[in-house]
């Protein structure tokens, strides 16, 4: 039975493959047809539009090939065309990481642009994203600036169009500074971005500010303002018949809600992206059923599990969806390993070295073919260097790919050899890692060359930094001048030189502009030759506990220094303490009252009925407000 499973599944991915090769095909030979069947370069433009958009859908390849024929088509007929083909090409290699195949098209479409006197704001903005896809933020915030004066100019042609080109740069100016780790500059960018699209009422843009407002709230974790935002987007989207981004929004609210704990809403939002992307854009049906595995594993459905991730894996194929793919191998590889399958963990790691080997070469080649392309038309030497540079980066990821299986090979055979001699050891490294992420103070993991290798939710809260990569971005705890300003540096070296536990508090501004008082253990971890190679460091947040002694001891000063007689007892009437004013109005010094009842100040004087009201009053948690004739 499980053979003829098997099988049929290998049939049925066969024939999607063979209908996307058909497919593919079929574009192809439309294309041909026509050039050749008419005369008019802008039905010729919409056709081969039509045929690429297919191809996207299928293999990003035959795109690709698309796009270069139009643009090479258009250059010397109508070089708006060329250039949004060059811009095109520009982003299909942004998508999928070859970065310098897509600045030599986007510079292409820059050079035509400056030759015929065309805006080259939408162009910019490319090339400013691909320089944030390679986290050199600093350069695509200048491209972005850039294209913000392009856009500013052409108001003088088209004011709308150019008011349209300086909201979507506020909008991706947002999502850098969000990378960067700028929040508060990256939320104002995307609210410049959403009120300019109201101002001008560009349905399209204000929905893609819900969309990229709602991912960024999810982002910083303020969840109940993510699905806020995303319902309204959702709203827009009904209201204005605008689908353009309907899943985005849905799946992006799904993991919100998941995060509330609002299961049923989570799978309800993933549910009709589904039934969207089965009638209208059946691709993202990879991506639907990814997102069905995310939220299983959240809430511990490991047989519904199951069933999504080999759906998504199934639609990746169809689709030739290979950087999607990837994340879904990644996922299943994750769940395997909670489940101590190592087997089967080991076998998608396999496959994940396999499609990144196959993604990387398919990639060496067209840019090859690419630059060689540019080489032929332009006789630019320096993209000959860059080739033979790939084909090196090629041959050293290929050689480090098998290193990596063959010495990951080695680790799982070391630990299956091991399995039930290191029972014990893995039960006690779960029951330390329970700790360690569960855990109300927090913790750091540092090595002896001041390089951080793990921490803990707790202290991501305390530092207030927006996530875990963040808090250790900096990688060395000397690269961060806060600390080297703060006493911990100096902390740290006395306790890897004494080899003896620290403890301090001190005054700490963390990088994210967070005041704080800390108190710290730091407690050095010695090898099996006596050696420190770890220090394990407890961090409590003990700001709300100095401030509230402050006050205490100010309050206490004002207790001393009143005019009033104060008098402090426990339940059973003993004196615990008396202020100065006291002894100045009794006689009786703070040492000969305190440990006495406080019916020595008894005269006689005062109606018995006085002390029963005050004791019921008192008993009731309530205030007794009276006079006494006390003695001195």
């Amino acid at each position: 039975m499980k053979f003829i499973r098997y099988f049929l599944i290998i049939i049925i991915l066969s024939f999607l493959k063979f209908n996307s090769i058909s497919q593919t095909k079929n574009c192809a030979d439309s294309i041909k047809e026509t050039v050749f069947l008419t005369n008019s370069d802008s039905l010729r433009n919409a056709k081969i539009l039509e045929v690429y958009n297919c191809q996207l859908k299928k293999n990003w390849t035959s795109a690709i090939n698309t796009a270069s024929y139009a643009a090479d088509l258009f250059e010397n007929r109508i070089p708006e065309y060329s250039v949004f083909w060059y811009t095109e090409l520009g982003k299909i290699y942004l998508d999928q990481g070859l970065f310098l195949s897509s600045i030599i098209a986007l510079k292409s479409a820059e050079e035509l642009c400056k030759t015929n006197n065309l805006n080259k704001g939408t162009v910019y903005l490319y090339i400013a994203k691909n320089f944030y896809k390679q986290k050199k933020y600093s350069e695509s915030v200048n491209f972005y600036n850039t294209a913000l004066t392009q856009f500013e100019e052409f108001k003088r042609i088209d004011e709308n169009a150019a008011l349209k080109g300086i909201a979507k740069t506020y909008n991706k100016l947002g999502i850098v500074y969000e990378l960067k780790g700028d929040i508060d500059k990256s939320e104002d960018y995307f609210y410049k971005a959403l009120q300019l699209r109201t101002k001008i009422n560009d349905i399209n843009g204000i929905i893609d500010s819900y969309t990229s407002l709602g991912y960024f709230y999810n982002v910083i974790h303020e969840y109940g303002k993510a699905t806020e935002l995303l319902t309204k987007g959702i709203q827009f989207c009904k209201k204005y018949e605008n689908y353009h981004y309907f899943n985005d929004l849905h799946l992006f609210r799904s993991q919100a809600y998941l995060m509330l704990k609002k299961y049923k809403e989570a799978v309800s939002d993933i549910d009709t992206a589904k039934e969207f992307s089965r009638t209208k854009q059946k691709y993202d049906l990879a991506r639907v059923y990814y997102f069905y595995a995310l939220t299983d594993t959240t809430i511990h459905k490991e047989k519904d599990f199951k069933d999504h991730i080999n759906k998504a894996m199934q639609y990746s194929d169809s689709f030739n969806l290979m950087s999607l793919k990837l994340s879904i191998i990644n996922l299943n590889i994750d769940f395997n390993l909670k489940q101590n399958d190592y087997k089967n963990a080991n076998r998608y790691l396999v496959e994940k070295n396999k499609i990144s080997e196959k993604m990387f070469s398919e990639k060496i080649d067209i840019t090859e073919k690419y630059i060689e392309s540019e080489n032929y038309k332009r006789k630019i030497s320096k993209l000959e260097i860059q080739s033979e540079n790939l084909k090196s980066l090629n041959k050293i990821y290929l050689t480090a790919i098998m290193l990596g299986v063959f010495s990951l090979l080695l680790l799982l055979g070391l630990i299956f050899s091991n399995v039930r001699k290191n029972n014990k050891l893995r039960k006690r490294k779960q029951y330390f890692q329970t700790l360690f992420n569960h855990s109300p103070l927090g913790i750091a993991v540092i090595e002896k060359s001041g390089k951080i290798i793990d921490v803990n939710p707790a202290l991501i809260k305390i530092l207030g930094s927006p996530s875990k990569n963040d808090t250790i971005n900096f990688r060395n705890i000397y690269n961060s001048n806060n600390l080297i300003k703060s006493d911990f540096i100096k902390n740290f070296e006395t306790v890897i030189k004494t080899k003896k536990p620290f403890e301090n508090e001190y005054n700490y501004v963390s990088e994210w502009g967070k005041e704080v008082v800390l108190r710290s253990i730091k407690i050095p971890l010695k090898n099996e030759i006596g050696e420190i190679d770890l220090v394990y460091i407890i961090i409590e947040d003990i700001t709300n506990r100095k401030i509230n002694e402050r006050k205490i001891l100010k309050l206490s000063e004002m207790v001393k220094q009143s005019t009033v007689s104060v008098i402090t007892t426990d339940k059973n009437h003993i004196i615990e303490y008396v202020n100065p004013y006291f002894s100045k109005m009794t006689g009786y010094s703070e040492k000969e009252a305190i440990g006495e009842k406080a019916s020595i100040l008894k005269s006689g004087l005062t109606p018995p009925e006085t002390y029963i009201e005050l004791n019921e009053t008192i008993a009731k948690n309530k205030t007794w407000r009276g006079e006494f004739i006390n003695k001195a």
